[in-house]
């Protein structure tokens, strides 16, 4: 990415085409065939048994958010995931799994595997094509859209300040968080107020904090941390923000990120 930060927040969705191209494309891309060498698995896409309903699971996680939506296979079916390895085809695969007494159909298990390539859990022609068109989505827009609303957070402005107003109401600035209401021209707790913080700590900031460190977690769980982090700057009016954030994928783009320690984007945040 040149533009900004990784495209996980397109949440699979692609720029907008002619759909009878685009299903003429997919069609021409897709695996088609039971005597083609299969493309592998993705090896950035993670694999998590889990338990649901009574049911075993494996559940695929895709870090970089390239997947269209959750995807989870029966621990069974889940088994024939290691063939897909790029050496064989669904005809070898056939043939093995007869010699362990499993009569699987060619023609069901090619439209398995398609199931998969759609999915786009295949390191394979259709994947690249979705992942170029998520990409360039993402570069031309100016706007980055936020990318955990709706899961970790409300999508709606609205809900997230109802969401925060009521956290940092129910720790108020004088509860044993020890944030009282006094405060210097800056907005912050006078030196020596804050619980945790020493007379002798407050006396070499010139009655000023210089730094804030807080969290970086999943709101829905680190939001009793967030509040007493954040408090501070309830009443601050800032001349100036610099917003400084994580990439956690530039080890999947070298070497585009390689020295490059500091990166600007000029994309508005949603």
């Amino acid at each position: 990415m040149t533009n900004g930060t990784h495209p996980q927040e397109n949440n699979g969705h692609r720029g907008s085409r002619d759909p009878g191209e685009d299903a003429s494309r997919k069609q021409e891309l897709l695996v088609s065939s039971v005597e083609m060498k299969l493309p592998p698995i993705r090896s950035d896409v993670e694999m998590i048994p889990v338990t649901h309903e009574g049911s075993e699971l494996i559940y695929f996680h895709d870090p970089q958010g390239y997947l269209p939506g959750p995807i989870a296979l029966d621990r069974q079916i889940a088994a024939l995931v290691p063939m897909l390895n790029g050496q064989f085809s669904v005809r070898d695969i056939c043939e093995d799994l007869k010699r362990y007494g499993s009569d699987v159909d060619e023609g069901h298990l090619l439209a398995f595997v398609r199931q998969l390539d759609e999915a786009r859990l295949l390191l394979s022609p259709w994947f690249r094509h979705c992942k170029t068109e998520i990409e360039e989505t993402f570069e031309k827009r100016d706007v980055r859209p936020a990318a955990c609303a709706g899961s970790t957070y409300p999508s709606e402005a609205g809900e997230i300040r109802e969401m925060l107003d009521a956290a940092f109401a129910s720790n108020g600035r004088s509860d044993s968080h020890g944030f009282p209401e006094s405060r210097n021209a800056s907005g912050f707790p006078e030196p020596g107020q804050c619980e945790g913080f020493s007379k002798e700590q407050a006396d070499g900031t010139n009655g000023f904090i210089k730094a804030l460190y807080a969290p970086h977690i999943d709101l829905r769980v680190g939001l009793a941390s967030y509040v007493p982090a954040f408090r501070p700057l309830a009443d601050l009016r800032p001349r100036r923000l610099v917003l400084l954030a994580t990439s956690h994928y530039a080890e999947s783009y070298y070497p585009l990120y390689d020295g490059k320690p500091f990166i600007a984007t000029r994309k508005d945040f949603e």
